[in-house]
């Protein structure tokens, strides 16, 4: 039995890492059933994040051994759409290089398959080091629904294949097709809005408050041309935080807004029922691709524009720089007008190249697939549902990940509180020594207002003493003058 351990981010509570897992398994699934070996080859699916943040920082072997173990007992790594080269404000490159020296490490194959790769700094140590961890595994396939340029610098000089395709979720109608809305609610438009600093974090100067004053706009706009606007998130806790903010400090109606999007169900239901769809987030737009569900989309991130490059509609990804109602909207008519059709050869190209890297990785003596596209379409399996318990762990990992930033800003408040409490102690002491001081200031005034008035006593008795010398000093120079006469006169009796 053949084991592929599928990497993706389904671990996470943003639904559309979970589209891409579901989308991928049934995809993988296809292909072993078209090569032959359904029977023998098994699907192992991990989130990324099974090599932790904590071992990125830490770099503990102990944090490692889950990981490492997994990939020993697998006999393919498959990374799945996951935007898994990520460095800029995400640990996802470091993560990546680690399960790929692993991968060395235990000469496993390694597939990329229709993964996210935006952007690529070529002096950047980050990027250096997924570029030297692809050269060191042995890596079969890298294939992107994004930049194949940015692609062809990491690869550049390995015999491998490297493509450009669609993201898996095009599939989404055929997979989902059990959990469709079964009618639209008339004159609906979806806006899956973004967390609050999403924005300020891909470099625009966007703050929270211009986006919900944007989202304020595009529901107003909604309504004056007749249509109900319902803000709702792909299930990203963040997201949902911004949400609930709309509501509570901007008084958005809460039957305007939708919460607890968890699972791939949810999210392919809430789209399918929607006349039209504004997204800042890139897998509502590929769902509304495949559904053939009107969307626009925002250019907060490069994948966003690409997307829509690569189905032939740019002008459906807004760009930041001067965005507003009007041209949401302007953009949004022209969607509703000439629905994007799905391209059914780029589409087929996710799959073709899926299989081809299988087949070389682990069947290269199996025979060639024998399904024409139509009989793909046909024959490719419908999502199973998610199990309670898998719903339940779904729910878990998403509070926790809450408790962790709730203990994160608590622990931060705290900190916050002790740096207060320091300085107000500072601030006590400092008062207490100005008031000492000033204590002291008082004592040392009246020492200088005794001193003072004892100096004009001191001055009034030297006066005084003067007058007193100066009077002895007349009396006895009258007296020492009057003998003197005296005797003179004596003397010239005398003479005479």
């Amino acid at each position: 039995m053949k084991k592929v351990l599928l990497l993706t981010n389904a671990d996470y509570d943003n639904v559309g890492d979970q589209m891409i897992e579901a989308c991928d398994r049934a995809l993988l699934q296809a292909a072993f059933e078209n090569l032959g070996v359904l029977d023998e080859t098994e699907i192992i699916s991990r989130g990324v994040s099974l090599i932790s943040t904590d071992y990125v920082k830490q770099q503990d072997a102990r944090l490692l051994k889950a990981a490492e173990q997994a990939v020993k007992e697998s006999d393919l790594l498959l990374f799945g759409g996951a935007p898994v080269f990520n460095y800029r404000y995400e640990s996802f490159y470091e993560k990546t290089a680690t399960w790929l020296s692993l991968a060395q490490k235990y000469d496993k194959p390694v597939i990329f398959s229709a993964i996210g790769v935006e952007h690529v700094e070529e002096n950047n140590p980050k990027c250096q080091r997924i570029k030297q961890a692809l050269h060191d595994a042995n890596v079969v396939m890298v294939t992107t629904r994004d930049g194949l340029s940015q692609l062809e610098w990491y690869v550049e000089g390995l015999d491998l294949i490297a493509e450009k395709v669609a993201d898996p979720a095009v599939y989404t109608k055929e997979i989902f097709t059990p959990y469709l809305a079964k009618e639209k609610e008339e004159k609906s438009v979806g806006i899956f809005i973004l967390r609050a600093n999403g924005f300020l974090d891909n470099g625009h100067d966007f703050t929270r408050d211009d986006a919900a004053r944007l989202w304020l706009d595009v529901m107003e706009k909604c309504r004056e041309n007749g249509y109900t606007p319902y803000l709702l998130t792909s299930g990203f806790a963040a997201d949902e935080a911004f949400l609930d903010y709309m509501i509570r400090h901007y008084h958005v109606p809460k039957e305007n807004c939708i919460f607890n999007v968890n699972t791939p169900e949810d999210l392919v239901y809430q789209i399918s029922r929607m006349e039209a769809v504004i997204s800042c987030r890139l897998h509502p737009g590929i769902l509304s691709y495949s559904l053939g569900v009107p969307a626009v989309g925002i250019q907060w991130n490069p994948k966003v524009k690409m997307f829509y490059h690569e189905i032939g509609y740019e002008d459906r990804a807004i760009p930041m720089e001067g965005i507003d109602s009007a041209l949401l909207w302007e953009r949004l008519q022209e969607a509703m007008g000439d629905v994007a059709e799905r391209d059914e050869t780029r589409a087929w190209h996710t799959y073709e190249t899926l299989e081809e890297g299988i087949r070389k990785a682990l069947y290269p003596k199996n025979r060639e697939a024998v399904w024409s596209r139509e009989e793909f379409l046909e024959r490719i399996r419908p999502y199973p549902g998610t199990t309670k318990e898998d719903y339940e762990k779904k729910l878990e990992a998403k509070f926790r990940r809450a408790y962790v930033t709730y203990n994160n800003a608590f622990q931060k408040g705290q900190k916050l509180q002790k740096q207060l409490d320091e300085t107000k102690e500072k601030a006590k002491s400092s008062h207490e020594h100005a008031l000492a001081l000033k204590e002291k200031n008082l004592r040392l005034q009246e020492k200088v207002t005794r001193l003072n008035a004892r100096n004009v006593e001191l001055k009034g008795k030297l006066k005084d003493a003067r007058c007193e010398l100066n009077e002895v000093y007349s009396q006895s120079l009258i007296e020492t003058v009057r003998n003197w006469r005296k005797g003179k006169k004596e003397h010239e009796k005398q003479d005479s």
